[in-house]
């Protein structure tokens, strides 16, 4: 039966509002967020970052990493990202609310761009409506959507999303400008965040899966070799522009011998479609430790949970021959994969779920599918396929406002770290420091002791641990932890708090020496100077 101007008409009313419900709900999961305080990454980011406080930093973010303010060496050349801290900053100052207000929001336009996106791919509305729903609820992004600093992957969706859809428009015949549309989107998406640069394998592959079936392969690559060479240069100009911020493309952290790295993949590529499909005990923190030697648990398992996964996928393709099947997988595994080269990402620290962002939209669209296939069935008198997505959602959006918890400030986020993770150093550490930053030095001290007894040369570990002995007026241990500091990394603050110490000591001329270093690595720094020269007056 054909479809009247009048019932189409309610039809796109009624997918319009029942879309804005999907948006007010994810709104309304993450609105708690808005009480949270700046913590972890945002102290440094965006606290005690002039950087992104000020519009003359701006051309900066283009020729330098995303921690430039503290001199490191780093994998991370985002300039948008940088850039919407700026506007942010311009607009709210400090108050965190107002941040936490525009990262949700940034998270519910994605939600919506998902929707978009599995409409055009099905034309279903059920399967756009369900993906959106389970996309915006899904707990695992809360890192993205309830840090501030975790914002780089909603950022970079922002433009990714469109960008693909920018190149079906083009595919359509719809004129030039959509392809030019494309690229420039593919260009921010990058320069937001690196895993953009997955967006010419999605566009091979949905060549491949929805294009015409009785053209020749050869056919088709001809078809989008004009796309291909356009992507082609815009990531050859963003790989440039990134070596030389960076000096270099990429830079190993991690001396990690090619055996382990081998092994450890499986590990990390497991846990992170368990955190996919059963989103529970989410932190920021894990104990997910290399894998040195083929083990049951962390290895053959691993291995066999993958397998058991893809056979699944492989299976349902084969009975279906569907190719949003087979494009949706392929969306949850490649941005994935350029994270199993663990030699770039920190040491001990490579599972975070904000970079199951991507990911996650193949798996929605996964599921939708699937649910969609149900609905000729019925629970309650309703289609099963319905029935099932609501009570995931519901289940999916309480998840998500309970691990929601830990993110309201430091103390909370490490203490929940260090009870996920009692085997990672790192939110003992963090603790540590923010105990050291609000006052608290003797309870900072004592954590920096069983940190550094863990490991003995953490440069930043030694710092905080000076300085609180410092501020304690502990002055030969103060010494002894930032003279280490300065040693293994060197910071103008290292050498500044070190300088303070030895003149506190009465060792004049070490302390002019620390101090003028500090000067000499950030000579704009008018406290650094002050200190020098005052220290040359009670010399003289």
């Amino acid at each position: 039966m054909s479809t009247t101007p009048g019932q189409s008409s309610k039809s796109q009313l009624s997918t319009k509002i029942l879309l804005a419900c999907v948006l007010a709900a994810t709104f309304l999961v993450y609105a708690g967020t808005l009480q949270f305080d700046f913590v972890y990454d945002d102290l440094g980011q965006i606290v005690s970052n002039p950087a992104v406080q000020s519009w003359k930093f701006f051309p900066m973010y283009f020729r330098a990493n995303v921690w430039m303010q503290q001199f490191a060496i780093g994998n991370y050349y985002r300039p948008l990202f940088l850039t919407w801290f700026l506007i942010n900053h311009t607009l709210f100052g400090l108050h965190p609310a107002f941040w936490h207000l525009t990262t949700v929001l940034l998270h519910v336009a994605v939600t919506g761009l998902v929707f978009v996106l599995a409409m055009r791919l099905t034309r279903d509305r059920r399967i756009g409506l369900v993906a959106a729903l389970l996309f915006g609820l899904h707990p695992v992004h809360l890192e993205t959507a309830a840090w501030i600093s975790g914002v780089t992957d909603s950022l970079m969706a922002l433009f990714l999303i469109p960008a693909f859809l920018s190149y079906l428009n083009y595919r359509e015949g719809r004129g030039a400008r959509w392809l030019a549309a494309c690229l420039a989107l593919y260009a921010l998406a990058l320069l937001s965040k690196e895993t953009a640069i997955v967006l010419p394998a999605f566009v091979v592959a949905y060549e491949f899966l929805f294009g015409d079936a009785a053209r020749r392969w050869s056919e088709r690559i001809r078809a989008i070799a004009t796309p291909l060479l356009g992507f082609v240069a815009v990531t050859a100009a963003y790989l440039a522009a990134r070596a030389n911020a960076l000096h270099g493309v990429a830079h190993k952290t991690v001396d990690l011998p090619a055996t382990i790295a081998a092994l450890t993949v499986p590990s990390a590529l497991w846990w992170y479609l368990k955190l996919l499909v059963l989103p529970i005990g989410l932190s920021v923190f894990y104990d997910t430790p290399y894998v040195t030697h083929v083990s049951l648990r962390f290895f053959v398992l691993p291995v066999v949970g993958i397998a058991v996964a893809a056979g699944l996928l492989i299976w349902w393709w084969r009975r279906t021959r569907s190719p949003l099947v087979a494009f949706a997988a392929i969306w949850v595994l490649l941005p994935i994969l350029p994270l199993m080269n663990l030699t770039v990402l920190p040491m001990g620290d490579f599972i975070h779920d904000r970079y199951l962002y991507l990911p996650s939209i193949g798996l929605v669209l996964l599921v939708a599918a699937a649910l969609a296939s149900i609905d000729t069935r019925e629970i309650l008198g309703r289609p099963a396929g319905q029935v099932v997505a609501i009570a995931l959602a519901f289940v999916l959006a309480f998840g998500t406002v309970a691990q929601s918890v830990p993110w309201a400030n430091d103390v909370v986020l490490y203490y929940h770290g260090m009870q996920v993770a009692p085997n990672n150093d790192l939110p003992r550490n963090k603790l540590a420091a923010t105990f050291v930053q609000r006052g608290m030095y003797e309870q900072g001290i004592k954590l920096y002791q069983v940190v550094l007894q863990d490991d003995p040369n953490y440069w930043y570990a030694n710092y905080r641990m000076g300085f609180a002995q410092y501020m304690s007026g502990h002055y030969p241990e103060a010494e002894r932890y930032l003279a280490r500091a300065t040693a293994l990394h060197g910071s103008p603050d290292e050498f500044y708090y070190l300088g303070l110490t030895q003149a506190k000591l009465g060792n004049d001329e070490a302390a002019g020496k620390s101090l003028a270093e500090a000067v000499r690595l950030q000579p704009e720094v008018a406290e650094y100077k002050q200190a020098l020269a005052t220290l040359g007056r009670q010399s003289r």
